[in-house]
């Protein structure tokens, strides 16, 4: 795995249900944290995931789940 990797991840966002990209560190295996819905701007948990086969992916929460 590279020292460091962004890598574009498509999702959904749990308020508007607009498709989204987020952005991510594909040089970590696990990461959590916040970020905004680029569509209508609600916050929202990110849990990002990076498998053995270096392929990033993503699930979206609304801010009080996870």
């Amino acid at each position: 795995m590279s020292l460091f990797s962004l890598e574009p991840v498509s999702t959904t966002c749990p308020y508007c249900r607009s498709s989204i990209e987020l952005v991510v560190d594909a040089s970590m295996a696990e990461q959590r944290y916040v970020d905004d819905c680029p569509a209508c701007h609600r916050a929202m948990n990110v849990h990002a995931m990076v498998t053995a086969d270096e392929i990033p992916s993503v699930e979206v929460f609304h801010l009080r789940e996870a």
